[in-house]
C-alpha cells in the first residue's frame, strides 16, 4: 500500500513546478504591470547608485580640501607665510560650509586656531563654542574645551 502511494505521489506534478507554472502564467497575463514594476525598480536602483557615487566623490573632494588646508596651515606654522595662512583659511571655510559634520567640525577647529593667530579671539571663541556644543566626538569636544581654557573661557 505504501509503495502504491509513493508511486502515485511521484506521478503528481511537483510543488515547485506548479508554483513556477502559475508564476509564469501570471507574468504572461500581467506583462505590462511586470514591465512597469521592473522599470521602476531599475530607475530607483540607478538613482540610488548615482547618489552614492555623488556622495562618495563629494566626501573625497572635501577630504582633499581639508588635507590641503592642513598642509597650508603647517606651511604657515613653519615659515610664517601669510599666503599659506590665507590659503588654509579659504580651504577651511569651504569645508566648514559643507554638510559633512565631522569634517566641518575639524575645519572649524583649524579656523579658530587661525582666528586666534590673527588676534580675532572672539571669533575663535565662538568657533570653539560651536564645535563644543555640536560635536558628538569626545576628542573634538576635549580639543575645543582645552582651546577655550587657553583663551580664558571657563569650561562648563
Amino acid at each position: 500500500m505504501t509503495k502504491r502511494k509513493v508511486k502515485e505521489e511521484l506521478k503528481k506534478p511537483d510543488f515547485m513546478m506548479i508554483a513556477l507554472e502559475r508564476a509564469t502564467a501570471w507574468t504572461k497575463e500581467h506583462a505590462r504591470l511586470c514591465i512597469t514594476v521592473l522599470s521602476a525598480v531599475i530607475v530607483i536602483a540607478a538613482g540610488t547608485a548615482g547618489y552614492r557615487m555623488y556622495e562618495s566623490r563629494e566626501d573625497n573632494r572635501l577630504q582633499y580640501q581639508l588635507g590641503e588646508g592642513i598642509t597650508a596651515y603647517q606651511e604657515y606654522t613653519t615659515s610664517g607665510s601669510s599666503q599659506a595662512l590665507r590659503k588654509a583659511e579659504s580651504s577651511f571655510k569651504a569645508v566648514s560650509a559643507s554638510r559633512h559634520k565631522d569634517l566641518d567640525e575639524v575645519a572649524k577647529l583649524y579656523l579658530a586656531k587661525i582666528c586666534h593667530a590673527q588676534g580675532k579671539n572672539e571669533d575663535a571663541r565662538s568657533l570653539y563654542l560651536d564645535v563644543k556644543s555640536r560635536t558628538s566626538s569626545s576628542i573634538l569636544r576635549s580639543l575645543a574645551e582645552t582651546a577655550l581654557q587657553r583663551l580664558g573661557q571657563p569650561v562648563k
